[in-house]
């Protein structure tokens, strides 16, 4: 399949007032706008394509490195907002691990292996301070 549409920049949504309906709009670098209303129970048209599209981009992704590198480095290019972290230790490795819940929703952890654990303290500038002084908010120690 040619995907030759223009990419997808931004999407605005606003609900009606009851409820029963909400509306988006999708810009793509085009210049083009495209509007839509769906009902709650539609949403489902939306929704449901959209995870199984994520489920076969992630399956493709995984079988092709060069492109799953290329989609984390575009990833980690973009910031994203973060209202809380928490790190503890995996008991199993004792990797360091590291969760963020992000403002928009969704929680994204990562493991550190001892080595990048010490290049993360030293970086944080205290290598003596246990992982769960490492993150501020709501931190627990390991």
């Amino acid at each position: 399949m040619n995907l030759d549409a223009p990419q997808l920049v931004k999407v605005d949504w606003s609900v009606a007032t009851d409820g029963s309906l909400a509306q988006f709009q999708l810009n793509d670098t085009a210049g083009t706008a495209f509007k839509f209303r769906v009902s709650y129970r539609q949403l489902e048209f939306l929704i449901e394509p959209i995870r199984h599209a994520a489920r076969e981009m992630h399956r493709r992704l995984i079988a092709n490195k060069e492109a799953a590198k290329a989609e984390i480095v575009a990833s980690l290019q973009e910031p994203m907002m973060v209202s809380m972290v928490i790190g503890g230790n995996d008991k199993a490795t004792g990797e360091l691990v590291l969760t963020f819940e992000m403002d928009e929703g969704g929680l994204v952890s990562m493991r550190f292996p001892s080595a990048q654990r010490a290049q993360l303290q030293t970086s944080l500038g205290n290598p003596q301070r246990r992982c769960g002084e490492l993150v501020s908010g709501r931190s627990r120690a390991a």
